[in-house]
């Protein structure tokens, strides 16, 4: 690129860069041609990205103070940074929540040529079926875990701010894969010969 010329390569941001999903989605939209943003905090483990060809921005959704730096320039932000474990509710809405209305906020005061915020959410957001039928974006959500009570509280500001940033919204199931641990453990007790019977107790 000559002197003076603009680089017209477009710019994404990924959160929870250093995580399963974010890691995933790096190597996915650098190889697609963009010139990706990794967010993570400076205590985040680096193993899964150590040998991806990106730039890395320290910030931390808790901290307002450290978003608006990480965020600027950026046409895509992608957030699927958030807690799967904690003790309490509170805890979980405090990274799922209120991170993610931080992060809306300054994406909204600094991201003047945004084309998409995208929200991952997780199909716990939704809950379970209340019936064998079913479910679809039309039945309200009702949530019966902390951590499906706080992605859709997240959903929810990301409502909030949808008359002021372009937010696409997705649930996905259990996301398994290459560097997977989660779902590793299910498909290890299949190739051992154990069988499980799936469902309730009802008849």
């Amino acid at each position: 690129m000559s002197s003076g010329q603009e680089d017209t390569t477009p710019r994404v941001l990924i959160t929870g860069v250093n995580g399963f999903v974010g890691s995933h989605l790096a190597d996915l939209f650098s190889e697609s041609g963009y010139r990706v943003t990794g967010m993570l905090r400076k205590t985040s483990s680096r193993k899964f990205i150590d040998k991806l060809d990106i730039d890395l921005k320290f910030a931390d959704v808790t901290d307002r103070d450290s978003l608006a730096d990480a965020v600027a320039g950026h046409q895509y932000v992608i957030h699927p940074a958030g807690l799967i474990q904690a003790k309490s509710l509170e805890e979980f809405m405090s990274v799922n929540c209120d991170g993610t209305r931080n992060l809306l906020e300054a994406v909204a005061n600094n991201c003047t040529r945004l084309k998409r915020f995208v929200y991952i959410s997780s199909q716990a957001a939704a809950g379970p079926s209340n019936s064998r039928d079913p479910i679809n974006e039309d039945v309200p959500p009702h949530p019966v875990s902390d951590y499906g009570k706080s992605k859709l509280a997240g959903e929810m500001e990301c409502h909030k701010f949808s008359d002021r940033l372009p937010i696409t919204i997705l649930r996905p199931p259990a996301v398994y894969g290459p560097r997977d641990n989660g779902v590793l453990a299910f498909f290890k007790l299949v190739k051992s010969g154990w069988y499980w019977k799936l469902g309730t107790v009802e008849p």
